[in-house]
Parts: structure tokens; C-alpha cells; sequence
């Protein structure tokens, strides 16, 4: 699968994991600096989400918080332009939202197992914190 298919498949698991959790889920026309927008019912208003794929590596759920562009390979980050990112782990079939400003700006990482060096664990980004998790589905009709 090349880049842009993986691209492709982690923005519908997140669209699909967004809407049946309750969110209102819009797409963008043309060109954005995201991928999506969602809108939970608040008066706090849209808010947009760059989508990632997360990898699983060393109890941690890991991904690029920032864009590489091919031909001039300039790193350019999300902040100030993207309320969030939505990341989807294809180890756990998980996705999560995460504040664009809570990660760095080349890397964002979630811990899913206890750190091995005694890390304290109030210090600690955990991934259950930020899962984004289904509504039970509601049967309509007779």
C-alpha cells in the first residue's frame, strides 16, 4: 500500500470512529491544512483534526506531528493551524484524538504500557486518556 492508499484508509477509520461516537463530522472541499472538521454539539464550536497513522513501538503509540514536504523535504508542523490530531493505530484498531499543542512538534507519542525506567506515571501521556470510543448503536423501528 503507498503513502497516499495508507493516507487514504486512516482518515475513513477516523471519520468512521468520529461519527459513531457522536461527533459531526465534515470534510473539507479544496485545499486545508486538515483533514477533517468535527463538531461534538457545544457551543465551543468546529474544531479541525489532521489525521495520522499511529505505529506501535516500544509501548508507545507513535506518529509524525508534522508534514514532510517530497521535493524541498521541509518539516512543517501543525500548530496554530489544527486544533487536533486524529490518530488511528492499525496495531489496536484504535483511534485517538489528541490536542495538536499537548505533542512535539516533529513527533507525537501516547504510552499504552508502563515506562521500563520507573517514569512517574502522573508525567505520563497515557493512551486510554484519549481513545475516542463508539457509541453503543441505537435500533430504530419495530
Amino acid at each position: 500500500m503507498n503513502t497516499f492508499q495508507k493516507g487514504s484508509q486512516t482518515e475513513a477509520v477516523i471519520l468512521a470512529v468520529l461519527a459513531t461516537a457522536g461527533y459531526t463530522v465534515l470534510v473539507p472541499f479544496g485545499v486545508a491544512r486538515y483533514d477533517l472538521a468535527i463538531d461534538d454539539g457545544r457551543a465551543a464550536g468546529l474544531k479541525t483534526v489532521q489525521c495520522k497513522t499511529g505505529r506501535f513501538r516500544n509501548g508507545c503509540i507513535v506518529w509524525s506531528s508534522c508534514s514532510s514536504h517530497t521535493l524541498t523535504h521541509i518539516k512543517t508542523g501543525y500548530r496554530g493551524q489544527v486544533d487536533y490530531f486524529g490518530v488511528w493505530c492499525p496495531d489496536f484498531d484504535d483511534v485517538y484524538l489528541v490536542p495538536v499543542d499537548e505533542v512535539g512538534e516533529r513527533e507525537g507519542w501516547l504510552r499504552v504500557d508502563p515506562a521500563r525506567n520507573g517514569r512517574k506515571e502522573e508525567n505520563i501521556r497515557w493512551a486510554k486518556d484519549y481513545k475516542v470510543y463508539r457509541l453503543e448503536a441505537k435500533h430504530y423501528g419495530a
